[in-house]
């Protein structure tokens, strides 16, 4: 089974009547959005340089927050035919990173999260929008 063949159009078909599927192609693209934003904000930030700035981080406590909210109003039945996209590490992202309060996210782990999974996320968003959701 090719990865193509993985991203099949069915949003397309009847599942979801037409609101629905602007709604959720909307929401793709926020968590898109928010996962570009996050990377271009902590692109060539070392650990100790996003320690010290506090706009940058409120930055990526928000989109976040983006990415928290967006994955949430994703239906189920998309979630379950694109499994593909682990939607439940896209959800608890805000949690996982920032375990107390807003001023509170995890530098160190945010950036190894950033890494290793941000640009495969990207990669198969983008696959599910350009699918013509």
């Amino acid at each position: 089974m090719t990865s193509d063949s993985l991203i099949e159009p069915m949003l397309n078909s009847n599942m979801l009547d037409l609101v629905d599927r602007r709604s959720v192609k909307k929401r793709l693209e926020d968590i898109w959005n928010a996962l570009d934003r996050i990377q271009r904000y902590t692109k060539d930030l070392s650990q100790e340089a996003l320690e010290e700035n506090l706009l940058s981080q409120d930055a990526i406590v928000w989109n976040l927050m983006v990415i928290n909210q967006a994955t949430r109003q994703i239906p189920q039945k998309v979630k379950g035919h694109y499994r593909q996209v682990d939607w439940q590490r896209l959800h608890n992202l805000e949690c996982e990173l920032v375990p107390g309060t807003f001023e509170d996210l995890s530098v160190g782990p945010a950036l190894q999260m950033i890494a290793r999974n941000l640009p495969d996320w990207k990669r198969q968003v983008r696959k599910i929008i350009t699918n013509k959701v």
